[in-house]
């Protein structure tokens, strides 16, 4: 509520305590928003709407509820909308399976769980695959420098990740259906 001395000031002040929350809880929900991005710079557009869209909701965050969640909700329409607007990758979680992960994701300490069952699925890959995956999406690599710290073709690069991202979104999903979700 606006200080009657000083109108807007309290509303500044929860604006700004917003966005800090959002720095101190970055982590978990770029976590999440990795779960629905295509790579990792698609993430990091959502993860810049997903700021710039709880900066213009604010006042609509109580103070004591779940910031998180709240937070997660936004990112999953944002990941949404922007699945929406690319899909140029093809093998991208569909719009649908996006959404039963935002609902399955219902609170930071469930990340670990989420990074324990991407560990296992990669743990399922060829080890070149694993590297494949990794040098592009861990360490944001190009698949032409892939290809040549590989010492493979650019094209063998694209075919590994394609099938190493539908494997992983096999596990996955089959990991969601094992618990109950209906994928």
């Amino acid at each position: 509520m606006p200080d009657r001395d000083h109108p807007g000031e309290a509303a500044s002040d929860h604006v700004l305590n917003v966005q800090q929350l959002f720095v101190r809880h970055t982590r978990a929900i770029r976590g999440f928003v990795l779960c629905l991005a295509p790579g990792p710079g698609d993430a990091d557009d959502i993860m810049q709407e997903v700021f710039l869209v709880l900066t213009r909701k604010a006042d609509q965050f109580q103070a004591g509820t779940d910031f998180v969640a709240w937070v997660c909700s936004i990112a999953r329409f944002e990941a949404l909308n922007h699945l929406r607007r690319v899909r140029r990758n093809p093998v991208t979680f569909s719009p649908q399976t996006a959404a039963l992960l935002a609902d399955a994701y219902t609170a930071p300490a469930e990340l670990d769980d989420w990074v324990e069952a991407i560990r296992r699925c990669m743990e399922r890959l060829s080890p070149s695959a694993r590297q494949a995956i990794h040098s592009r999406y861990g360490d944001g690599r190009k698949p032409a420098d892939i290809a040549s710290a590989m010492g493979i073709k650019p094209e063998t690069v694209y075919v590994t990740l394609s099938k190493a991202r539908a494997a992983l979104r096999s596990c996955m999903e089959g990991r969601l259906a094992a618990e109950g979700a209906d994928v």
